[in-house]
Order: C-alpha cells, then structure tokens, then sequence
C-alpha cells in the first residue's frame, strides 16, 4: 500500500472500493445492510494536527475566524467535489445510506445543511460537554 501515495490517493481508493463493493451487492441482491460509515472524508486537506474545530467551507472571504486563503480555496473545491461525489452516489436507485462524520462544514450548500443530523461539535451534538479533555 506505500506505493499508492497521498492521503488523497488512499480516500480515493477507499471511496471506490466502499461504493463499488455496495453496488455489486444490490446487483446481486445479497443480504447485506446497504450502508456506509466515514469518519473524516476531509482528514487528508485538514488534518487534526492543524485544524482542531470545524473547518467552514463557506464562499465568504471570512468564515469562521479563517480568511480565505488560496491553499483555503483548492482544498474547498476538491472537498466539495467529494461530497457532490457521495451525494450523487447516494442518490441512485438502490444506493446505501452514507453517514458521514465531518468537522468540515460547507454553510452555503443547501444540500449539504439540510443532509447534517447534528453538528458534532455542539454540547448537544456527537462529543458530550462533559467528556474528558485532554489533561483531565
């Protein structure tokens, strides 16, 4: 696996093999729950280790504290066409569910506001307020 390269390159392949492996088994009509989890499909243009909130994909040149930057811009434009990617793949006939667990949030995007279930880092959200932080 070394030799496939980048992060993007191992979410590429992961994104086919998850999505190929769910179509061949509706094909097929195998009994098998139609439905994938993905945690952080944006690890690979913002990693935890330097993007420790949410990171907002809005249009705006200020968003969230962050000013639009054009490394900003490049990595918003490849995110988005993953996520239009996984839409439209979740939109076809006899697609599995796709849940995805994201800090990058995209506030312009009709579709995308109205796909998110809770925001995951709320204190009512998916990271209860009285969980244990670091050093505690």
């Amino acid at each position: 696996m070394p030799a496939v390269g980048s992060d993007e390159n191992y979410l590429a392949i992961h994104l086919a093999f998850f999505l190929s492996i769910q179509k061949l088994f509706a094909e097929r009509r195998r009994p098998v729950l139609q439905f994938i989890i993905l945690d952080q499909v944006t690890r690979p243009y913002f990693p935890d280790t330097d993007y420790k909130q949410i990171v907002d994909l809005t249009t705006s040149p200020q968003t969230a504290g962050q000013s639009s930057t054009p490394k900003l811009s490049d990595e918003r434009a490849k995110v988005k066409k993953i996520i239009a990617m996984l839409f439209e793949a979740a939109a076809t006939p006899n697609a599995p569910q796709i849940i995805i667990c994201e800090k990058a949030t995209f506030r312009d995007d009709p579709a995308y506001t109205k796909a998110i279930v809770t925001v995951w880092a709320t204190p009512n959200g998916m990271v209860p307020s009285d969980w244990p932080t670091a050093g505690s």
